[in-house]
């Protein structure tokens, strides 16, 4: 058997000297940036000269060379992904019942530790990932952009399914379908053609079992219409990839800083469903060789102006950007659109501060009261019991009356001796309110202690 390569990825064909003669051979111009591949494979010159090169003479004979030349040549080949997103808009702006879907199992993930016994490196739970790139039209009320045949709005998510389950078939294919049927229905999306795209993998899309579930996708999600595309060999990486990829890598890095211990699907799940749901900005790019970035009143909400140098003319020092003296140099201003980024743990839910008093607050644990007395800052009291609801009006021994439906602590206070270092634990019971515990100290004691 004789292997034939027939095809060049041409990005960064200018890296390294055998690239570049590669280029000249080929008779490619070598410049700095990407080649597209399509123009690789077009060029009758070059797609001839790269197979003559790269198959032995004595093991091919010229004619078919010839064969393989007028193959690659032909314009009924399939291109790579990142060339099929015009198509897949394309097939949306026909009709405003459409989605597209395009289908892909991510490596399996191997949950790990920060500290784990040598053994355990052998003996990992492994979870599935499966991603969809889902693409529809925008909805007003879910989007707050409206498409129309005039002018179409399409917008692109990333939708993940992550289970225990490790046996990667139909059945599991027909659940994620399922899962998608029913998020297009929860965002009140009609749905009268459904296209997929997936690669060509016999057990999970493309077999007799794979074809006879698609027999009944009328009945089982309600479209109209259902087609399944499959992508030429080595011709499906995209976004899918990367997507999966990002929340292995993330789930890693989280780990690996302490911050989460993922064992099972279900840990995986919680992980990605707290930190990685909320939307990130889009990536600058060049962003390593950028000077000067700068955002004003003047500009809307989110909006960033970039340049690759810095200029301090009379114009731009006063704020007038558009008359820059230095416009050629510098390159002039790009417009960006950005996102603030949070972190999940940093918006506090105000209506759970009960809640939340209430884990921060253990049996045994010190708090700090707060106190109208003159003469004392705060009190202290020694927590003997969990938060709890008065059901009646309470008095404690210190004479202190409390209603019915008042959320209390009840303990031991304690009282100032002569050395300003040393307390005395009073044994008389306290009932105080949640509300008069200060919870920043009681967060700082926490902190300290860990």
């Amino acid at each position: 058997m004789n292997v034939i390569i027939s095809s060049v990825s041409g990005e960064k064909i200018s890296d390294n000297k055998c690239r570049k003669k590669l280029a000249r051979k080929l008779g490619l111009p070598v410049s700095r940036g990407h080649a597209i591949r399509t123009r690789i494979l077009k060029s009758e010159k070059s797609s001839w000269t790269y197979t003559n090169r790269k198959t032995r003479s004595d093991a091919i004979t010229p004619d078919t060379k010839k064969r393989i030349y007028e193959f690659w040549c032909s314009l009924c080949i399939s291109t790579e992904l990142h060339g099929k997103m015009n198509n897949f808009k394309i097939l949306l702006e026909i009709s405003q019942k459409s989605n597209v879907c395009v289908h892909d199992f991510s490596e399996n993930y191997r949950c790990s530790e920060l500290t784990e016994i040598q053994s355990a490196y052998f003996q990992k739970t492994e979870v599935s990932v499966h991603v969809t790139i889902l693409h529809r039209h925008a909805l007003l009320e879910y989007d707050g952009v409206d498409s129309s045949e005039d002018f179409p709005e399409i917008i692109t998510e990333q939708f993940f399914v992550i289970s225990p389950d490790l046996v990667h078939d139909q059945y599991f294919v027909h659940k994620v379908r399922n899962y998608i049927a029913e998020y297009l229905q929860s965002i009140s999306y009609s749905v009268d053609t459904m296209h997929e795209f997936t690669d060509g993998c016999a057990a999970q899309y493309k077999s007799r079992h794979c074809f006879g579930d698609i027999s009944q996708t009328s009945d089982d999600f309600g479209y109209q219409h259902f087609t399944r595309n499959f992508f030429e060999t080595s011709h499906a990486k995209g976004p899918q990839d990367a997507a999966g990829g990002i929340i292995k890598r993330q789930a890693d890095c989280a780990i690996l800083r302490g911050q989460t211990q993922i064992w099972t699907a279900k840990d995986l799940y919680e992980y990605v469903n707290s930190f990685l749901t909320q939307p990130r900005s889009h990536s600058v790019p060049s962003i390593r060789s950028l000077h000067q970035v700068r955002a004003s009143r003047d500009s809307a909400k989110g909006l960033i102006n970039i340049s690759e140098l810095s200029c301090f003319c009379v114009n731009c020092c006063h704020h007038m950007y558009d008359q820059c003296s230095n416009s050629i140099k510098t390159g002039g201003y790009t417009e960006w659109e950005m996102k603030r980024e949070y972190r999940a743990d940093a918006q506090e839910n105000e209506e759970n501060e009960e809640v939340s008093l209430q884990e921060l607050v253990s049996v045994g644990r010190l708090v700090a009261l707060y106190t109208d007395d003159d003469e004392e800052e705060y009190y202290m009291l020694k927590v003997e019991k969990s938060m709890e609801t008065l059901r009646i009006d309470t008095t404690d021994s210190w004479g202190s009356l409390l209603p019915a439906g008042t959320p209390v602590f009840r303990g031991l206070f304690y009282n100032k001796t002569n050395s300003p270092f040393q307390y005395r634990l009073v044994n008389r019971k306290a009932v105080v309110p949640a509300a008069s515990v200060d919870k920043t100290s009681v967060k700082k004691c926490i902190s300290t202690l860990f």
